[in-house]
């Protein structure tokens, strides 16, 4: 285990001058920050207000909506599940869903967590009205996931689903014969004494922050968001001060035992042999050589992060209430005050000798994100290990962040024979460190994105 080393500028005056910068910049009306250090909340702390009109303060306590944030909490209620012999992830889901379209029933739970059962995601398929604020039923969102065809046969790649989130709660339903929420409570909420944490209810939506977007003269508020839409995918809501007590949760047995905590921090294979990057509800990577474990949310107004620096048992949270604003920015400048190697790094252009070049690879850039890379620019591993998989999380990086504002090269060089080209991304206020590597036929043979 890694000793936390601090830089002498890690103080609270440090991290208030990182967090003002940042929702000043990126128009963030409030933000809650949390930062625990082996199981200790070291830093915590409101900023800015709820609501522009009536200037109430953010605090600790105050209660977000976690979106997608709140997936690893369903995925830690099957895993209770489990381990109280209530069920198996082996088992196929029509064991406890009836009225399944043929092909589905024998999809292995588990690829509902890892989002590999090509279970459609009905809240982004552009087919229902989902901004409307009448009520719709956990049985009706049901019948609208299971009006589609599946995407592909479990097992076969990743695909992020809220659709799958959605049958994992019926899920719980179905063996603990009460609503989710209700095992919410008893196996998370009251054993970890979670005072903010709950199941949102439309009629909460009002007393809760307002929610905001980016507007061409500050802030503006955001569509009101119906969380009916969000069952299963992201119903809860909490405060950064419950989040810091179960970010300590994790580290021991409290809820869980030693062989499921590590169950959560295994990413799981295809069929193929490949890992998904995710596993139970976490996604799961590295950065800078330390493990990271992570989940963010998106809500109409709002953005949630949860980031763990495993090597390092440095965890920052960070919930706000602009829905454009990236809050993995901010977590990683304060990562960076506490662990100096994690400090972003400063991306600095040279002289364009090549604008062909560079003019080509933006082309990459902008195919990877359309969908439209033409196969022959790549050469045979490539094609393998980037199309399938990388095309598409990459995809999701890139359009998240909005439209690319410039794009300038840092670094030429030819190393092994290769040539190696990196640039500066830049996509409003987000930056990237792109590396595109090719043979001397200008065969694309790597291609990496890192923040910097």
């Amino acid at each position: 285990m890694g000793s936390l080393p601090t830089s002498a500028d890690a103080t609270e005056e440090a991290i208030d001058t990182a967090v003002k910068g940042f929702m000043a910049k990126q128009q963030v009306p409030g933000l809650a920050l949390g930062v625990v250090y082996q199981g200790h909340t070291v830093f915590a702390k409101g900023y800015g207000v709820t609501d522009l009109k009536t200037k109430e303060a953010v605090t600790t306590d105050t209660v977000f909506p976690l979106a997608s944030l709140g997936k690893p909490f369903l995925a830690m209620l099957v895993l209770k599940l489990v381990e109280m012999h209530k069920l198996s992830l082996q088992d196929p889901i029509g064991k406890y869903l009836t009225d399944l379209p043929a092909g589905w029933d024998q999809i292995p739970l588990i690829h509902l967590l890892d989002h590999t059962a090509g279970i459609p995601d009905h809240i982004n398929s552009g087919k229902f009205k989902v901004m409307p604020d009448e009520a719709i039923s956990a049985d009706e969102i049901y019948k609208q996931v299971t009006s589609m065809p599946l995407n592909y046969p479990f097992g076969q790649r990743f695909q992020y689903s809220n659709g799958g989130y959605a049958l994992i709660a019926r899920i719980v339903e179905k063996v603990t014969g009460a609503p989710y929420g209700d095992f919410m409570t008893s196996a998370i909420i009251k054993p970890l004494h979670l005072t903010a944490t709950r199941m949102l209810q439309r009629s909460d939506m009002a007393k809760l922050p307002k929610g905001y977007a980016k507007g061409e003269k500050g802030p503006i508020e955001s569509d009101r968001w119906n969380i009916d839409w969000s069952y299963g995918a992201g119903q809860l809501g909490s405060s950064v001060a419950d989040l810091a007590r179960w970010d300590a949760s994790l580290y021991t047995q409290v809820l869980l035992n030693n062989d499921s905590l590590r169950f959560i921090t295994t990413d799981q294979k295809l069929v193929n042999g490949r890992r998904v990057g995710y596993a139970m509800g976490w996604d799961i990577g590295s950065f800078k050589g330390s493990p990271i474990i992570a989940h963010d949310g998106k809500f109409s107004g709002f953005v949630s992060l949860f980031i763990r620096y495993a090597a390092y048992d440095l965890t920052v949270i960070v919930l706000a209430n602009n829905e454009n604003c990236a809050p993995g920015a901010v977590a990683r400048q304060v990562a960076g005050l506490l662990v100096p190697k994690f400090a972003p790094r400063v991306l600095t252009p040279i002289r364009d000798d090549y604008p062909d070049l560079t003019s080509r690879h933006l082309s990459f850039l902008h195919a990877i994100v359309d969908d439209t890379i033409d196969s022959n620019l790549l050469n045979q591993a490539m094609r393998d290990a980037f199309l399938p998989k990388k095309r598409g999380e990459i995809a999701k990086l890139f359009s998240d962040a909005g439209a690319f504002t410039g794009f300038d090269p840092i670094e030429r060089a030819v190393k092994n024979g290769l040539y190696v080209n990196r640039y500066r991304l830049q996509q409003g206020e987000k930056e990237w460190l792109i590396g595109v590597v090719t043979d001397a036929n200008g065969t694309i043979v790597g291609f990496s994105v890192e923040e910097p």
